[in-house]
């Protein structure tokens, strides 16, 4: 009777396996719905996507691929292995061979390093770099003030935070005063499932049904449209097919200002526009 509730488990094969009490919020179709939306509002034409031979990116590569097709995208790829330390050649194919509009980055923080050091030194003529999770965060700001200007990544709240909902105002304000330090993208997506497990369990011990079992049934009964990560449902596999990521780029300054969706929007994109 164990229920699971995943902080970030991409691999669509978590849901496709029949598990009964496993759920998710974010999921790879919500990061691609988030940067093909973003690709959208640009106008981007031809992208040019680089990306980790690992299941969860190969995934999310090819659903990217998938969507921006049906848009009319003209779509490269480039695998690459998740060893690889020298992005110059992938890059140079890029400037002279593909002449894309815009790169998209699937993978991990030390391969967005990587291909953004790249970047820099062959400069392909770009609009836009985009990546998805793990990237528009405080600390890659920090630590590499030089590669982050005007580069997308998927987030949750603004930073610093700007508040759309009164719910995002009272997560960043007590996470501030618990902590002595301002949230990021790992505590607030791990807050958003923490609370929703807690309201079920609370939900399914009042009904009297947690201790027979009963807390998969009412987890799935979840219904909210204002969490921080937007609406949440899930559906009979345990996956929450409304969940789409929100886009936001990064200042000049170092701040992260979400620019997709327009309903969470905290600002406006700077484009045509890349760090060098």
């Amino acid at each position: 009777d164990l229920v699971y509730i995943t902080s970030g488990g991409t691999s669509d094969e978590m849901v496709n396996r029949g598990l009964k009490k496993f759920f998710r919020v974010s999921n790879t179709s919500g990061y691609a719905s988030g940067m093909v939306g973003l690709y959208t509002d640009m106008g981007i034409k031809s992208v040019s996507v680089l990306y980790s031979t690992r299941d969860a990116t190969t995934d999310l590569a090819n659903k990217l691929k998938k969507a921006l097709e049906l848009k009319g995208v003209k779509l490269t790829m480039h695998p690459f292995d998740a060893a690889i330390t020298d992005f110059k050649p992938i890059l140079n194919k890029v400037k002279l061979q593909d002449k894309s509009e815009a790169i998209a980055m699937v993978g991990y923080e030390t391969d967005y390093v990587g291909i953004l050091r790249a970047a820099r030194i062959i400069r392909p003529n770009l609009k836009a770099i985009v990546g998805p999770w793990s990237l528009a965060t405080p600390k890659m700001a920090a630590s590499f003030p030089d590669l982050m200007p005007y580069v997308y990544g998927a987030t949750v709240l603004s930073s610093p935070p700007k508040f759309d909902t009164p719910s995002s105002k009272e997560f960043a304000e007590t996470f501030q005063r618990l902590f002595h330090t301002p949230s990021t993208y790992h505590s607030q997506t791990s807050f958003v499932y923490a609370q929703l497990l807690f309201e079920a369990i609370l939900r399914s011990h009042n009904t009297g049904m947690l201790a027979k079992g009963g807390l998969a049934d009412e987890l799935r009964k979840t219904k909210t449209a204002d969490s921080l990560l937007g609406p949440v449902a899930f559906d009979a596999k345990g996956d929450n097919p409304s969940y789409s990521a929100h886009m936001g780029q990064f200042q000049q300054n170092g701040d992260i200002a979400i620019v997709w969706p327009s309903q969470y929007a905290t600002g406006k994109m700077v484009f045509p526009k890349v760090s060098w």
